[in-house]
């Protein structure tokens, strides 16, 4: 039988082991917080997000896709070049779907999708100062003439992705939100990607940018917007199919365009 002076000494050695594992921890991982159910650290001052599970086989390949250090250094598409104008005044994004259409070896043409795309024909009405106080929202399909023939704007990721589903049922890719190497990996793959920014492709001053009423609420728009065809890339440039002025493989500053894009709302439509 131990004697009454061991068991004391056991004790103590336990708890001083208890506490080092624990000093030992803390000096691991000195910003440790409790987990959420998915791992993300909370406390609280943090609005956790919980990840959202993928719930189709596509979305499945995107998150799959995220090692982009694989990415070629370059890629590039022969991919058509069709102009909006002088048809489409207001139609880069029709078009440059008209272009991605043609390089899947579909046949369509820019006229057809015009016809084809949701309108938003809410009434446009105008403050006594001239501005725009309310109309229709790009977000529910193509605001006013896509002619140019009397007002026009333009229309926004949804619609066109839906579009593209009414041609290729359960073809469309919208990626809008994700990461922008994930329209590179798409080029790299072999697919033409629909992007949104501004006609000058760089970043816009906040005086650029107006806001109106819609039945959904607020639309903040810039008349600067403009939609094109991603058709490659390199370490320093990307490479657009531009339907504005008909010029294929226009080069443009990669780091400028991807801010004009993050500023459009980093909408981006594909195939898949």
């Amino acid at each position: 039988m131990p004697s009454k002076t061991v068991v004391p000494a056991v004790m103590v050695l336990i708890c001083l082991t208890v506490l080092a594992v624990y000093v030992v921890q803390s000096q691991w991982n000195p910003g440790a917080r409790p987990l959420s159910a998915s791992g993300v650290p909370v406390d609280g001052n943090v609005d956790v997000k919980e990840p959202v599970a993928p719930t189709t086989r596509n979305e499945q390949a995107v998150i799959a896709s995220a090692d982009y250090s694989k990415l070629p250094a370059s890629a590039r598409l022969d991919v058509p070049i069709v102009s909006q104008l002088p048809e489409l005044f207001n139609g880069c994004e029709v078009t440059s779907l008209t272009m991605m259409l043609m390089f899947a070896g579909i046949d369509t043409d820019k006229m057809t999708l015009a016809r084809m795309i949701d309108k938003d024909t809410s009434n446009l009405i105008y403050n006594p100062d001239g501005s725009i106080l309310s109309w229709g929202n790009p977000h529910k399909g193509f605001v006013g003439d896509i002619t140019g023939n009397s007002k026009g704007f333009g229309v926004y990721h949804e619609p066109i992705a839906k579009l593209l589903n009414d041609i290729a049922p359960d073809q469309a890719l919208d990626l809008t939100g994700k990461p922008f190497e994930e329209a590179l990996v798409q080029v790299a793959a072999g697919k033409p990607v629909i992007l949104w920014v501004s006609s000058n492709f760089g970043p816009l001053q906040s005086d650029s940018w107006v806001t109106w009423n819609s039945k959904e609420g607020k639309v903040r728009i810039t008349w600067k917007e403009h939609a094109v065809v991603l058709t490659g890339y390199d370490e320093k440039n990307l490479f657009i199919n531009d339907p504005l002025d008909g010029t294929k493989d226009k080069k443009v500053n990669r780091e400028l365009f991807i801010q004009s894009w993050k500023q459009m709302g980093e909408q981006t439509v594909t195939f898949k």
